[in-house]
């Protein structure tokens, strides 16, 4: 087998070295279609990080090649699909790792829908994208049934496709003991109120703050630490703040922190807030509750989702009243009840080996459909 690499370089935008346009092969005499893999490991769980995902997929391209006597030389083409665009420099030092320098045409495609309320068929071209390769697709999978709604109207689903509820991940944190977590973190208060997430009006820190301090009629004691990654809002907060004594004495602005203690933050909590409006996946509530934070969230279908009712409380977005009626409600109860609940709720529902055990049962149930209707299209 001959291969032979075609790389123009006038009358075309050029690749960027770690791929190329195009690669003739002449003299083949087998092929060998791979269905793809996954960055999982012999046992089916997932690597703990990225590079170990993507050290895991070319051990498992290394190895089916192997099944037929051939190695990743024999390559000619790979399409690669993330779910984040960040993964994209990651991805592109692996494949160059695995093929030894050896350029191939290459395709990354990102397939990331985090949002529920983003731009879904906004565009005229985006719709007839959409319609025209939403018959390749066997199924949707949405972290809320809800969010399926918009993707149908803007015609990327047709009525005939079936969607499924399915949380896109989990969370590896774990609690921390509590009174370490107090003392590395220096949270106080009874109960110790913590926000974790942006600074803008999505989340709606002013309306949080605003039922916090009418929380504090029946929780004199209680304090809210604030984490934050973006700052959109931070002068507005600073200035509500201010402007409340008892929010001065109260209020704790720590802004980022880094991702390995922020497990100590969650532990330390006794209730997790944020005042959400919408959220593709709510992943500091899967954190706040891995740790076991008392949810006191939003009533958003993702929130509903993850809660499960099993502990905590909903509350309308944007609505001061009812937050702080709820905060108030739950800061009363018997935390560590609550709390235990929470672990309960997350064992059966929330962790890696339940997420994947619904996403097989999926599988599963879109393998029987579609050998059920072999040969029939989505118009």
């Amino acid at each position: 087998m001959r291969l032979e690499s075609h790389d123009p370089a006038e009358g075309i935008y050029p690749t960027t070295g770690d791929y190329v346009h195009a690669i003739e092969v002449s003299g083949a005499e087998r092929l060998l279609f791979v269905a793809g893999t996954l960055g999982l490991r012999p046992d089916g769980s997932p690597g703990a990080t990225l590079d170990e995902q993507l050290d895991l997929i070319w051990a498992n391209i290394r190895t089916i090649l192997a099944s037929a006597g051939l190695t990743v030389d024999n390559i000619v083409r790979l399409t690669t699909y993330l779910t984040d665009p960040s993964y994209a420099a990651a991805n592109a030092a692996a494949r160059a790792a695995a093929l030894g320098g050896r350029s191939i045409p290459t395709t990354a495609i990102v397939v990331q829908n985090h949002s529920p309320d983003g731009a879904i068929g906004r565009a005229p071209w985006l719709r007839l994208l959409g319609r025209a390769g939403r018959g390749a697709v066997d199924a949707f999978l949405f972290a809320a049934a809800e969010h399926a709604d918009p993707w149908r109207q803007a015609g990327f689903i047709s009525p005939a496709q079936p969607t499924y509820q399915v949380m896109e991940a989990s969370s590896p944190l774990r609690p921390v003991a509590r009174a370490a977590a107090r003392q590395a973190t220096g949270m106080r208060g009874s109960p110790a109120v913590l926000w974790v997430g942006r600074l803008n009006a999505n989340k709606d820190p002013m309306t949080v703050l605003d039922g916090f301090e009418r929380s504090l009629a029946r929780l004199p004691d209680a304090t809210l630490t604030m984490i934050y990654s973006t700052d959109e809002l931070l002068e507005h907060v600073r200035m509500r703040v201010a402007g409340a004594p008892a929010l001065m004495a109260r209020v704790n602005l720590v802004g980022a922190v880094p991702h390995e203690r922020i497990a100590a933050y969650f532990s330390a909590a006794d209730l997790f807030v944020v005042g959400s409006h919408r959220e593709g996946s709510g992943y500091a509530l899967m954190e706040a509750c891995a740790c076991g934070a008392v949810p006191v969230v939003t009533d958003i279908p993702t929130f509903r989702l993850l809660t499960g009712g099993a502990a905590g409380a909903l509350w309308p977005a944007g609505d001061a009243a009812a937050f702080a009626s709820a905060l108030a409600d739950v800061g009363v109860r018997d935390l560590q009840l609550e709390r235990a609940r929470l672990a309960d709720h997350f064992a059966r529902a929330l962790t890696w080996e339940a997420v994947g055990r619904r996403a097989l049962e999926i599988y599963e149930d879109v393998l029987i459909s579609r050998r059920s209707t072999k040969g029939s299209q989505v118009d």
